[in-house]
Formats: structure tokens, C-alpha cells, sequence
């Protein structure tokens, strides 16, 4: 704590002094919030084809991190070819001067999408937009257990303000979003097992829905110019409430988490810069009296980034270290991490990099519920530590069509949590904590033809070493498996827009394969996840659009989870309207 009290003043007088700044204005493209479910398929919002929109941060890497309001982002040398034109692959999304959007679409399995924006504002120094989305699911699914079936229920709704406001120099952010979530336990319920002491007998009745309420509220300012000290400051304070924990006796927990992140640094002859940033969360976690949450308490992570840039001819180099400081009531934690990325350019067409990297996996109430929504209430997942995640790679463009990038990688993980494990009676999720390291080879390769053809592929090998965290937590495991990890795993896109006709086709295919699960007889193979998707768009004019997609084409069944099935073939049709 005196770390903080340290720390507190200092920042504060950055933040003091930035509002006096003035400098130019930052014309950076503003972007949406995706967030993507397997086999929940969401669709891409036509909210991004509005050229000025809020800005929310995506998911980063890994992807079970999920994280609100970080406006901007601190200075990084990162690997890449400024002159690939096919890198910008199925990123770059057609502007269009309209004001509001619209996507409907229902399914064949009862699912229901649907996207509201519009753009309140949208002036050389305001930009003001209003959204929302609905995901509804109320289909049955088949176990691959038993083959009896079992209603999925899923009720999504989320809506938000965003706003930006430029001061001549310095952009101010500010968001706000609110999501109601309501689901059901639908799992595989296996026999209650009288010898695991620990876990409650569950009675939770599969028709009652879990209900989810997520505010969050963000603001943030940025200011970068050449020759100046540049900085980013952002402050989020996200509320988390479940209706129940393990009965529908008891009352929810509650996460509370505030976080501030800064980032200042200064660039030196125009090639080097010298940077400090880092972040502050505080989590704060209450339950009913005389119920106890595991591994939930409050506590404060902090993380300190300094770091050291510089650019050459053909090379660009970064330098810096990661500090995490995991201060926990009784038992501090640390997590000391490189933060070091490598660019060299024999040509124009290749580009080699190296990039060595770690940090703290923020595994709270709020980052769980978009990474395994059905992990039991009563468990609060604990935080990974990565001391270390590093990489190699070529990235290369032999002709201004293609773009590729290959890669190796080992990363070292202090309590990393795998699923596929321990299902209870009340369908619900435990984790089960491992130390491990993992062996990463992959590649990526992407083709574009005149905005006509699009491919990609994307495949990526892993090798894992695990050995339990904590042996005390599961005594009667012999043979450890990275349980629900895949040792394989490929997408494939393709899409083809119709030179003379108003038709665009994409198909999508996932594949994950060596998935292991916890099973009470042991260590249990789990069928490979192999989905093929469709789509078809056809546009009647710049205002109105149709689609039809399809979904599950394969027939194929497998569960997204241990005892978690994933929806059958199912078959949707929809409008987009842009006004």
C-alpha cells in the first residue's frame, strides 16, 4: 500500500497537467466492440460501416481477456509491412455517410440477432453515437452423452452511449454500456459423487435462467504529436451482479472493479522514445453473509511498463520490462515480465521479428462471463501469470496480392485454468488449475483479388507441458491433459463478391482437434470441433440489403464444452438497412 500511496500523487499530477496541452487534433478511425461466442455466431455490426462511431476496445490477446474503455494505445513497435495491402484483410469496412443502421435476423433454431445505432453527432469536434444489440438463443441441443436433448437458452441485450470531443489537440472519451444477460445451466448433469466433499450437492432446476447484470462506464483522454510529451490517461469502472450463486436461495455475488491506466512518453530526434506506462486495477467482491466465494477477495493489481523505442533504416527495436504486483490480503503476488519486440527488413517484402512479452490474465467475474459463462458462480477463476510469451516469425507480401506470416513460440503460464473438467449436478463449470508451458507453431496466409476474392487461412500447433498448480485441490488425478485446450486449430474464410451483380458469398470452417476432458471414468477424448458456416448478402440498394446464412452445414456434433453441446444445423435470414 505505500507503493500506492507513492504512485497516487504522481499520476495525478500528470493528469493535472495534460488538460493544459494543446497540440493537433488525433484523426485515428474510431472503432466498435466485437464480441464473439462459439456457435453463438454474432454477426459483424453494421454499425461500423458509420464512418465516425464510439470507441470500444476489442478483446485483445489472449483472447479470454476482455477489457472496457482503454481508449488508446501506447506507443508499440509491433511486427508488420507497412506496404502489404492484403494485410488489411477483412478489416477494413466500407464507410458509408448514413446516419443510422438496422440488422434483424431469426434462425430456424429460434435464435434472434439484432443491431440499433445511430449517430447522434457528427462534427469537426463532437462525435455522439447511441447503440445496441440483442443475442437470443431458445433452441434444443443433443448431448453427445446420453443423446437426450435439453433446451439452450441464451437472452443478450446490451445498449450504450460513446462520445468524443476534440479539444484542438487533445480527444476526450467517454462510454457507457449496460448488458443483461439471462441463461440456463444446460449441461450434462452427471451423478452426484459423494466422495467430493467439496462440491455442494446442486439442485438448480435447468429451466431457471441465470441472470447477468453488467454496467460499465469509461473515460479517457490522448494526446499525440511529434516532438512533444505524448501521453493517455483512461479511468473504467465496471459493476458485476449474478442473481444467485449455487441455489436459487441465495443471492449473487457482486464484482466491483475499477481500473486507471496511463501511458506517457517522449520522442528524442525524431527516431527514439523513452515511455512509462501501466495500470491500476482495484476488485472488490461481496456475497450474501456466511457464503464464500473461492479464491474471491479484494485486492489491487498493478502493473509498471517502462520501456525504451527506437527506429533505424530497416530495423525498429523496443526495449522495457513488465512489473505486476498482485497485492492480496496475507499474500502478495509478482509477476516480472520482458517487454521486448525486434524489426528487421532485409527488403521490402520480408520482414523478420522477435517479440518477448508477459503480463497478469485479469480471470474476474466480468472476463469469465465472456470466456465460459457457465463456470459455477461460486468460483471466482483465479488470475494467470505469464512470465514469459515469446515469438518468432517472417511476415512477407511476394506480390501485393498475398500476405503471409509464420511463427514459433513458448510461453510460460503460472496458473492457467483449463475447462472440460468436473461437471456437478447442477451442470455448472470448475476449473482446474496447471502450471504450463506451451509450444506454439502456426502461420497465417491471406489473399485478396481486386475486393472480388478474399482467403484466408490460419492454422496454429500447440505442445503443452502441464503439472497442477496446486496438488492439495485434486488428489485423485493421476494423468494430466490440458483439458479442453486443442493441440490443432484452423480457420478458413472465403469470400467472392459477383463483379456484376449486387451478391456477395463468404463461407467460414473452424477446426479444433485433441480436445481432452475430465470425465468421472478419467481422461476423455473429446469429439473435434469442425464447423462449417455460409453466408449469402444481396444488396437492393445503398440503404436496404438482405442475408441468408447458414450454419452447422456438416452436421456435426460436439460440445463447445464438456457437456456443453453446440447448436445443430440451423439456417437464418435477415435485413440490413442503413438510414
Amino acid at each position: 500500500m505505500k507503493f500506492l500511496n507513492l504512485i497516487i500523487p504522481v499520476i495525478v499530477c500528470f493528469t493535472t497537467s495534460a488538460f493544459a496541452q494543446n497540440s493537433k487534433p488525433d484523426s485515428t478511425a474510431l472503432n466498435r466492440e466485437l464480441t464473439l461466442e462459439k456457435e453463438y455466431t454474432p454477426t459483424i455490426r453494421d454499425a461500423s460501416k458509420i464512418g465516425a462511431l464510439p470507441e470500444l476496445k476489442d478483446p485483445e490477446v489472449p483472447k479470454t481477456q476482455v477489457e472496457f474503455a482503454r481508449f488508446s494505445v501506447p506507443y508499440e513497435i509491433k511486427p508488420q509491412l507497412t506496404i502489404l495491402p492484403a494485410g488489411s484483410f477483412f478489416t477494413n469496412v466500407p464507410y458509408s455517410k448514413k446516419r443510422a443502421y438496422l440488422k434483424a435476423g431469426v434462425s430456424s433454431f429460434i435464435d434472434f440477432d439484432g443491431d440499433l445505432g445511430y449517430q447522434i453527432l457528427n462534427t469537426e469536434k463532437d462525435r455522439l453515437s447511441i447503440f445496441g444489440s440483442s443475442r437470443i438463443s431458445n433452441g434444443n441441443v443433443t448431448y453427445l452423452q446420453d443423446d437426450e436433448k435439453e433446451k439452450m437458452k441464451i437472452n443478450d441485450y446490451l445498449g450504450g452511449l460513446g462520445f468524443l470531443h476534440d479539444f484542438g489537440g487533445m480527444n476526450l472519451n467517454a462510454n457507457v454500456k449496460y448488458t443483461y444477460s439471462a441463461y440456463n445451466y444446460y449441461g450434462y448433469r452427471m451423478p452426484y459423487n459423494s466422495s467430493h466433499m467439496w462440491l455442494p450437492e446442486y439442485t438448480i432446476d435447468k429451466g431457471v435462467n441465470q441472470v447477468n447484470n453488467i454496467f460499465e462506464i469509461g473515460t479517457g483522454f490522448t494526446n499525440i504529436q511529434p516532438d512533444e510529451l505524448n501521453y493517455s490517461f483512461n479511468l473504467s469502472n465496471v459493476i458485476f451482479k449474478q442473481k444467485y450463486l449455487y441455489s436459487e436461495d441465495l443471492d449473487g455475488g457482486k464484482e466491483n472493479r475499477f481500473s486507471f491506466d496511463w501511458d506517457v512518453r517522449k520522442e528524442f530526434n525524431t527516431d527514439m522514445k523513452i515511455g512509462f506506462g501501466g495500470y491500476w486495477k482495484n476488485y472488490k467482491s461481496t456475497v450474501p453473509e456466511d457464503v464464500i466465494i473461492r479464491d474471491a477477495f479484494d485486492y489491487n493489481n498493478v502493473s509498471l511498463n517502462p520501456y525504451f523505442g527506437i527506429e533505424g533504416d530497416n530495423w525498429t527495436l523496443r526495449l522495457g520490462v513488465k512489473v505486476n504486483l498482485l497485492l492480496m490480503p496475507g499474500d502478495d503476488e509478482n509477476n516480472i515480465s520482458p517487454d521486448i519486440r525486434i524489426n528487421l527488413r532485409p527488403s521490402e517484402k520480408i520482414n523478420l521479428y522477435l517479440a518477448a512479452e508477459g503480463g497478469v490474465q485479469d480471470n474476474g467475474f466480468y472476463s469469465m462471463f465472456y470466456e465460459n459463462r457457465y463456470v459455477s458462480p461460486e468460483i471466482r477463476v483465479r488470475d494467470s501469470r505469464t512470465p514469459f510469451d515469446g515469438k518468432i516469425g517472417v511476415q512477407g507480401s511476394p506480390s501485393g496480392n498475398l500476405w503471409f506470416d509464420f511463427f514459433a513460440g513458448y510461453k510460460i503460464v503460472k496458473n492457467e485454468h483449463f475447462f472440460g473438467t468436473y461437471l456437478i449436478p447442477a451442470g455448472m463449470i470448475f476449473p482446474t488449475y496447471m502450471d504450463a508451458n506451451v509450444i506454439k507453431l502456426g502461420g497465417t496466409l491471406k489473399y485478396n483479388y481486386q475486393d472480388v476474392l478474399n482467403l484466408g487461412l490460419k492454422m496454429t500447433y500447440y505442445n503443452w507441458d502441464v503439472i497442477l498448480a496446486d496438488p492439495d485441490s485434486h488428489p485423485e488425478v493421476i494423468e494430466l491433459e490440458p483439458w479442453g485446450k486443442p493441440d490443432f486449430e484452423a480457420e478458413l474464410t472465403a469470400g467472392y463478391k459477383f463483379p456484376r451483380l449486387p451478391l456477395r458469398l463468404d463461407a467460414f470452417y473452424r477446426l479444433e482437434t485433441g480436445r481432452k476432458a475430465l470425465a468421472p471414468t478419467g481422461s476423455e477424448g473429446m469429439k473435434n470441433i469442425n464447423n462449417l458456416g455460409a453466408s449469402g448478402t444481396y444488396t437492393v440498394n445503398d440503404t436496404f440489403s438482405v442475408f441468408v446464412k447458414v450454419n452447422n452445414l456438416l452436421f456435426q456434433k460436439y460440445d463447445l464444452f464438456y457437456g456443453y453441446p453446440a447448436q445443430n444445423f440451423s439456417i437464418m435470414a435477415g435485413v440490413n438497412i442503413l438510414f
